[in-house]
C-alpha cells in the first residue's frame, strides 16, 4: 500500500502591549482608561490551505468610570471600542448602580455587552489533502475544512441583580442573572463546496464533512447564584456555594439539517446545577486544615465533549507551616476524591480516581 505525508508545521506568535492610567477626578470620581495593540501571526499551511504567514491585528481603547453619587449609592459606566482584522470596529459597555440601604445589605443592578471574536478555526481554516490516483483518474481532495468567512462576533448582553448581606456570623452574596447571546458561533457541514478543476472531491469527507464556521442563531441564559460564608469561630470557617442555571438556544432555521453537532448541543453545555462547600479549620499556628466537597450535575459539553454523568467529589487537606532559617515553608499533603468515586471529567475516556500529592513551598 502506498503512503502519504502530510506535512503540518504550524508556528504561531503574538506580540501584546497595554497601558493603563487610573486618576481620580474628584474626591467622588474615579477614573481608569487605557488601549492596547496586539498582532498575532499564524503559518499553518495544512490548516490555512497558503504558504503565506497570515497576519491577525487587534486594537482596543476602553474608559471606565465609578462615581459616589451618594454615601450610599455607587454608579460605574464603562465602554470598549475594538478594531480587528476579522470582524471590524466593534463596542462593548458597562453599567451598574449599587444601593447601600445599611452597612450590612447591598444591592446592585448591572447591564453589560461583551464580544467574542470568531477565531481562526471559524473564519480562515481551508484544510485538505490531495490523494493521487492511478492514469485518467482525477485525484481525490479530501476537503475537510473550507471556511467561508466573513463569520460575526458573538455578542452577550448580561442583566443582573445582586444582593450582599451580612447577619453578624454569616454573609450571603446572590445574584440573578439573564444573559442573551447573539450571533452564536457554531461548526456546520458545507454542502455547496465545489472541487476545483482537476479534482475529484467525495460528497462528504468522512467521518464529519467539509466544515465551516457560521451564525447560528442565539441563546438565552437565565441562573442563578449564591454564595454563603460562615464563621463558626476564629478558627473555624465554612463556605457553601449553590448555582442554578437554565439555557436555551434558538438555531436560525435551516441550520439543523447537515450540522456537525447534535441541534441540542448547547443547552447541556453547561451543568444545569453545581454545588460546593469547604470547611476550614485552624489548628494553632503551624497547623490547619480543610475538606471540600464538590457536586456537578450531568453535562455534555460543546466540542469533542460527551455526556457526563453527576459528579461528586471530595478532598482533603492537611498543612504544617515550619522556618527554614530565615525563610518561611509550608509542607501539606492533598488528597482528591477522597472516597475514590469513579467520575468523568468533560468526557468519558477522561476518569479521575483518587490522587494523593505532597506539596512542599518555601518563600524567598
Amino acid at each position: 500500500a502506498d503512503t502519504i505525508t502530510i506535512q503540518n508545521p504550524v508556528e504561531s506568535e503574538r506580540y501584546d502591549i497595554e497601558a493603563q492610567h487610573n486618576f481620580a477626578l474628584a474626591k467622588t470620581v474615579r477614573i481608569v482608561w487605557g488601549g492596547s495593540l496586539r498582532q498575532d501571526s499564524l503559518y499553518a499551511p495544512h490548516y490555512l490551505g497558503t504558504d503565506k504567514t497570515d497576519y491577525f491585528n487587534l486594537q482596543r481603547l476602553f474608559g471606565h468610570a465609578e462615581w459616589q453619587a451618594h454615601e450610599r449609592v455607587v454608579v460605574n459606566a464603562g465602554a470598549m471600542l475594538e478594531h480587528n482584522d476579522f470582524t471590524g470596529t466593534d463596542i462593548s459597555s458597562r453599567g451598574s448602580i449599587n444601593f447601600k440601604f445599611t452597612p450590612q445589605h447591598t444591592v446592585r443592578f448591572g447591564i453589560s455587552t461583551a464580544l467574542r471574536t470568531p477565531n481562526y478555526v471559524e473564519e480562515k481554516f481551508n484544510r485538505s489533502f490531495i490523494v493521487p490516483r492511478t492514469a485518467g483518474n482525477l485525484p481525490i481532495l479530501f476537503q475537510y475544512s473550507a471556511d467561508k468567512g466573513g463569520v460575526q462576533p458573538e455578542e452577550i448582553i448580561s442583566r443582573e441583580i445582586g444582593y450582599l448581606g451580612n447577619f453578624g456570623q454569616i454573609s450571603l452574596d446572590a445574584r440573578l442573572y439573564h444573559d442573551t447571546l447573539l450571533n452564536h458561533i457554531r461548526t456546520t457541514a458545507r454542502t455547496d463546496f465545489v472541487a476545483p478543476a482537476g479534482f475529484f472531491t467525495p460528497t462528504l469527507t468522512p467521518p464529519l464533512g467539509i466544515s465551516n464556521g457560521v451564525n447560528a442563531g442565539s441563546a438565552t441564559v437565565d441562573g442563578f447564584e449564591a454564595q454563603v460564608k460562615w464563621r463558626l469561630s476564629n478558627d473555624t470557617h465554612i463556605l457553601f456555594n449553590y448555582a442554578d442555571e437554565n439555557i436555551r438556544q434558538k438555531l436560525q432555521k435551516g441550520f439543523i439539517k447537515n450540522d456537525l453537532v447534535d441541534a441540542n448541543a448547547g443547552t447541556s453545555s453547561a451543568p444545569g446545577n453545581t454545588v460546593s462547600a469547604l470547611i476550614t479549620h485552624h489548628f494553632n499556628d503551624n497547623w490547619d486544615g480543610s475538606l471540600a466537597y464538590y457536586q456537578t450535575s450531568k453535562t455534555e459539553a460543546i466540542g469533542d465533549g460527551e455526556p457526563v454523568a453527576l459528579i461528586r467529589r471530595a478532598d482533603a487537606r492537611l498543612a504544617r507551616k515550619f522556618n527554614f532559617g530565615s525563610k518561611n515553608g509550608e509542607v501539606s499533603f492533598v488528597v482528591e476524591n477522597l472516597f475514590d468515586n469513579d467520575y468523568q471529567e468533560f468526557a468519558r475516556y477522561n476518569v479521575a480516581k483518587r490522587r494523593a500529592r505532597i506539596n512542599l513551598s518555601l518563600d524567598f
